[in-house]
């Protein structure tokens, strides 16, 4: 079984990960080095078949200045630890993993996949100028880029020089994230609506500022000023850098009789029936870095008000799964809510829509991937 190490500095942000490796832990051997703060917890701990995580506590806060003493310092503890006898590398993100990865192919002659995220392209990529020549020899010296979406392909390669854009775009692929399994295993019938009935919207994300959940809240309250009786169910919890927000937000949700706050769920049968039992998803979010919610609501044949010009937008335009709205515009917000109520007939049976989500598909194509360049090298 060959053996696979994978450099993921944000393991500890999402369970998104722990679920590709399980899919991975199939076929292949993995060690997965996660560096963090080191005022950061271990999070997303997992049991997965075939597969090490390592932590490691290396990050200073003064390595958000000093950004190559840092990729030293992880390329020497990943020697030190004696991770790289492994067969190939998946650096997780550009900036970090991508150039730790670069350094183990200068030294070890190891071959390695790079998957670029949101933050290397919108904050290093287009702040850091003096970062941009590594970001670049990164990219020219991997085997394979990985982007989420078309969208980001599309932006960074925007801010490079159109010769070196051809170089690399032979060798670059979009993989979207995936959803759980569980997401797959039931679809609820679509939803029909009359006026006789309020139309029920769902809300589910952390009640943070870039989420727009003001937005919303002012947006419902015109529209049922106008008698077109909406109610939304929000779902979610606070962001520790974000409290006061959170606090002013659950104080206004408690003076509007539209809104039933539900707080934090984790249950995922819980989640389904929200989303099951509601008309429409609504989360114009900015910055988003994908935006699965969405693809979970479409698995259960309900719309959604989803923001345009995000990573998600371009796998859900034109494919009749709901509304794209402006989410820095509270009336495109309105006007999205509303056109999607009165046109509602228009968006049943979605539910097959969310099949190229399939972590079990995305998955095949990562071990495609792979086995390509393994098979090269022997």
């Amino acid at each position: 079984m060959q053996k696979i190490l994978h450099l993921n500095s944000y393991y500890v942000d999402t369970h998104l990960y722990s679920k590709i490796y399980k899919k991975l832990s199939e076929e292949y051997k993995q060690t997965v080095y996660i560096p963090i703060k080191q005022n950061r917890n271990e999070d997303n701990k997992a049991s997965i078949p075939n597969t090490e995580l390592v932590f490691s506590k290396k990050i200073k806060k003064q390595h958000a200045i000093f950004y190559f003493d840092k990729i030293k310092r992880l390329t020497r503890d990943v020697e030190e630890r004696e991770l790289y006898k492994v067969d190939i590398v998946h650096a997780h993100n550009l900036y970090t993993d991508g150039a730790i990865a670069l350094n183990l192919k200068k030294k070890y002659g190891l071959k390695y996949v790079v998957s670029v995220r949101m933050t290397d392209i919108s904050m290093q990529y287009k702040y850091m100028w003096h970062r941009r020549a590594i970001g670049r020899e990164i990219l020219a010296e991997a085997e394979h880029i990985i982007f989420i979406s078309p969208l980001y392909k599309d932006r960074l390669y925007g801010m490079i020089k159109p010769e070196f854009v051809r170089f690399v775009e032979n060798k670059t692929s979009v993989l979207p994230n995936g959803i759980d399994d569980f997401w797959f295993e039931t679809a609820y019938p679509p939803l029909a609506y009359d006026d006789s009935e309020a139309f029920r919207l769902v809300y589910i994300g952390q009640i943070i500022k870039r989420k727009n959940v003001d937005k919303i809240l002012n947006a419902i309250e015109r529209l049922n000023s106008k008698d077109e009786n909406i109610s939304l169910m929000v779902i979610g919890g606070e962001h520790p850098s974000e409290t006061q927000f959170y606090q002013d937000i659950v104080e206004r949700m408690k003076l509007l009789d539209f809104v039933q706050y539900k707080g934090v769920v984790r249950d995922h049968e819980v989640l389904r029936n929200e989303i099951a039992e509601s008309h429409a998803l609504v989360m114009p979010s900015v910055n988003e870095l994908f935006g699965l919610v969405f693809i979970e609501a479409i698995s259960q044949n309900t719309p959604v008000v989803y923001p345009e010009n995000e990573g998600i937008t371009p796998y859900l335009d034109n494919k009749g799964v709901g509304i794209s709205v402006d989410p820095h515009d509270e009336q495109s917000i309105e006007q999205g809510i509303l056109a999607l109520k009165k046109n509602y007939s228009n968006y049943g049976g979605i539910s097959h829509l969310a099949k190229e989500f399939d972590w079990s598909t995305i998955t095949k194509e990562f071990s495609q991937l792979y086995s390509k360049h393994l098979n090269e090298q022997a």
